[in-house]
């Protein structure tokens, strides 16, 4: 998670640098608004691809992890043994809920906003104009528009001196739908409220959208002069709802300047191509493409990946394979004591970050022995479900049943893992189950100790 994290945050950074050094100061506001949605959503989206290549064939030394753990998945790799047979409430939990709260906040004030805003329309008068509907507010306010909704100043509208050029601006915020952007972006803010572009990402998206209302004004009306000066006159009032947009939002002399800009075609053309280009390096760069690599590894290559290296070309590669030579007769364990611990463990220090996520029982390489832990009651009686659990004891398979003839305290070690799709029960029970007793726990121990 933390990963896809950063990796989402480069790749919206990245877009949001190129668009405000190749797109902003360009007067193609049409693109630059598909630019902008496209971006902030690929930014999400492209972190999540994954390239899926061939890998080894069915003759290399590892077909695959589901190999090393054929009755089920692998446990958590990601933590030793240990703490997974804690099963205890770990940190990331309060991490978790911290997140929803938060997310649950926000989620309440967006909906609240939302709501206020209806709650002005549904008891101020209203009239119809053009495709829009014009909500008169008692309050003297500067226009602003939400939906197909404009809300303007009743004593304005009453006294016949709002703008032609104001009512025009707003209108086409209504008809170019431009609520549905902010929308979009506030959910997202919502979501992923811990990044702190995307706050820049809706100030990019609301001056874009001036851009275009600024340009449909001019369109119509054809005197820009005399538009800049109904701006400069009306600076000052404003409004505070997040998800509206302002008339003045977004004044600043960039949205004077570009109501001049002219784009020559050729160059918007080009630019407009040149996106292809850049959003496929960015598939490269974020993406899970290289996780999924596959690698031309020969017979001679293979045996090259000896014990005696000091670096290994794939360290995950020949650290699965090690665990595949040590497999034991009942193919559900490894026998550590046939293990060169020492090169097991070279080889998880060359590993990224992502290959030790994928390494199975990483508490062979850990410091520490797997400690005791008995279940609590409640935790023994839902062993009990054949539907949920799959039960090994002491390396073996045994129905649920046969877990009443044991008490709680006579299982000195447990960890479960959930059933991935490609695990062999996947569909018989939801969770596996490996616990040990007394006699169990001290022959994993000997291994264990015996392998050091």
């Amino acid at each position: 998670m933390i990963i896809y994290i950063i990796q989402s945050t480069l790749c919206l950074l990245l877009f949001l640098v190129l668009y405000k050094l190749w797109y902003e100061k360009e007067s193609m506001f049409q693109f630059n608004r598909l630019y902008l949605l496209f971006s902030l959503l690929a930014s999400f989206v492209i972190p999540m691809l994954e390239f899926s290549v061939p890998g080894p064939s069915e003759s290399s030394p590892i077909s695959g992890i589901d190999r090393l753990w054929e009755n089920g998945p692998l446990p958590d790799t990601s933590h030793t043994i240990t703490e997974v047979a804690a099963n205890n409430f770990l940190p990331s939990h309060y991490l978790w809920i911290l997140y929803l709260l938060v997310v649950t906040v926000l989620t309440i004030r967006f909906f609240k906003n939302l709501i206020h805003i209806y709650r002005i329309a549904k008891r101020c008068p209203h009239t119809t104009y053009e495709n829009a509907s014009l909500i008169l507010v008692p309050e003297p306010i500067l226009p602003f528009t939400f939906a197909s909704m404009i809300f303007v100043s009743r004593a304005d509208y009453q006294k016949g001196i709002l703008e032609p050029e104001m009512l025009a601006h707003e209108l086409a915020h209504v008809r170019q739908h431009h609520s549905l952007d902010l929308i979009l972006i506030e959910s997202l803010s919502v979501v992923f409220w811990f990044n702190p572009l995307l706050k820049a990402y809706k100030k990019a998206i609301q001056t874009n959208h001036e851009f275009l209302a600024d340009a449909s004004v001019n369109r119509q009306f054809k005197n820009v002069n005399a538009y800049q000066n109904l701006l400069l006159d009306k600076w000052g009032l404003k409004t505070n709802l997040s998800v509206t947009n302002q008339f003045k939002h977004s004044l600043t002399k960039l949205r004077l300047i570009m109501m001049y800009k002219q784009t020559p075609p050729a160059t918007a053309s080009f630019k407009k191509l040149a996106l292809i280009p850049m959003v496929m390096v960015m598939a490269i760069l974020f993406s899970n493409r290289s996780l999924a690599q596959k690698e031309e590894v020969s017979s001679s290559a293979s045996s090259s990946l000896t014990v005696g290296q000091n670096t290994a070309a794939d360290p995950l590669k020949e650290y699965l394979a090690m665990l595949e030579n040590a497999r034991m007769e009942n193919s559900k364990s490894i026998d550590a004591r046939k293990l060169n611990m020492k090169k097991l463990r070279e080889l998880y220090d060359q590993m990224t970050e992502e290959q030790r996520n994928s390494a199975p029982f990483t508490f062979l390489v850990s410091a520490t022995l797997p400690e005791k832990k008995s279940p609590t009651s409640e935790q023994f009686n839902e062993w009990l479900e054949p539907e949920m659990f799959g039960v090994w004891l002491d390396d073996q398979r045994i129905a649920n049943e046969k877990l009443k003839e044991y008490k709680p305290g006579d299982i000195y070690l447990f960890y479960q893992s959930r059933l991935e799709k490609n695990a062999k029960n996947y569909g018989k029970h939801t969770y596996q189950l490996n616990a040990y007793t007394s006699k169990g726990y001290d022959n994993m121990i000997q291994r264990l100790k015996d392998a050091q």
